[in-house]
């Protein structure tokens, strides 16, 4: 996977468990997955490209402490990590440190930043 300036993603078909992060109580972690499209036009789902896998513990003060895996199909992966804040259901807008990536990505930097409106858009900035 390529990964340059306007990357964009859009994440759907959001699960989470054992509970929403909404109605986490501190210290509880949430797993979220979403399945992840490449974006063709602003909010545009286009082919999918991977699957994002993220674990969310709850905070107080509703937050969320996020560690991410965004896991494309050739096999790269790309991970991110961070606080956000809680949304309803899951987290809501903010940015994550990206803190590395395998095969092609072995060398990534950057901010992922996550735009909610449903779905979720992640960009990357490096």
């Amino acid at each position: 996977m390529e990964i340059g300036e306007g990357f964009v993603l859009i994440g759907e078909q959001e699960r989470q468990g054992p509970t929403q992060l909404a109605k986490a109580e501190p210290g509880r972690g949430v797993v979220v997955e979403q399945v992840l499209f490449a974006e063709v036009e602003p909010w545009q789902k286009g082919d999918a490209v991977g699957e994002l896998h993220a674990l969310c513990t709850r905070t107080h003060g509703d937050q969320a402490l996020c560690q991410v895996v965004l896991r494309f199909g050739d096999g790269d992966t790309m991970t991110a990590a961070g606080v956000l804040p809680v949304g309803d259901p899951s987290f809501g807008e903010g940015s994550l440190t990206v803190t590395g990536g395998t095969g092609g990505l072995r060398r990534v930097q950057g901010e992922l930043v996550v735009e909610v409106t449903n779905p979720k858009r992640w960009i990357m900035i490096p």
